[in-house]
């Protein structure tokens, strides 16, 4: 069990003195925590068209996300997010959720 934190929110154009690698996110993202378990946990979120869903998954399993406007998340099928780290995916479309499971 994992506790996730999944933010939906805009990326926007490199500021001045930033590199321009450097992504830059909305400060005031859309956030909702869930407990991940065994069974595809949906966000009751949705996403602004062109929002980058930013996933944290602070605990000790890994967990699998999906994406879309009623998302199952299943292990080996989605995307994968080790056990305490952070990744980014997007552009997502206008209404979709995320949903997350369990590595086990």
């Amino acid at each position: 069990m994992s506790q996730v934190v999944i933010e939906f929110g805009r990326a926007m154009a490199p500021q001045p003195g930033r590199s321009a690698d450097a992504p830059v996110y909305d400060p005031f993202p859309q956030a909702e925590e869930i407990t991940s378990s065994g069974i595809s946990q949906p966000t009751t979120m949705t996403s602004d068209a062109y929002n980058v869903a930013t996933v944290i998954n602070n605990g000790n399993e890994a967990i699998w996300v999906a994406f879309g406007a009623a998302p199952t998340a299943a292990v080996g099928m989605d995307a994968f997010v080790p056990a305490n780290s952070i990744r980014d995916f997007g552009p997502l479309g206008l209404g979709m959720k995320a949903a997350v499971i369990n590595d086990t």
